[in-house]
């Protein structure tokens, strides 16, 4: 019910055009909906969203580690295989079993 009175005539319109998940229009219409209280608003994921990365998070790198070492976040998106902080991560967990 929270989805359907979120979703106006001209929201769904507005969806048509854009490129724009589930994980934006759902959030915000619990976050304009009477569960709003109930919402724990950490994440606890690290993302990066900048002006160059508009349709989804930048690509995580070894300049992020102090951010994301610093931060609450239980896990990070986005971190590629081929990159670097990648590894380090791969060595940390293995290393802690």
């Amino acid at each position: 019910m929270i989805c359907q009175d979120y979703l106006t005539k001209s929201r769904i319109c507005n969806l048509k055009y854009c490129e724009n998940s589930e994980e934006f229009w759902l959030s915000n219409a619990i976050l304009e909906s009477k569960l709003k209280e109930t919402v724990n608003t950490n994440n606890l994921r690290f993302a990066v969203w900048d002006a160059q990365n508009v349709n989804g998070p930048r690509e995580l790198n070894k300049s992020d580690l102090e951010q994301i070492e610093k931060s609450d976040a239980f896990f990070a998106r986005k971190v590629l295989s081929s990159n670097e902080l990648y590894q380090i991560f791969v060595d940390r967990f293995l290393m802690s079993k």
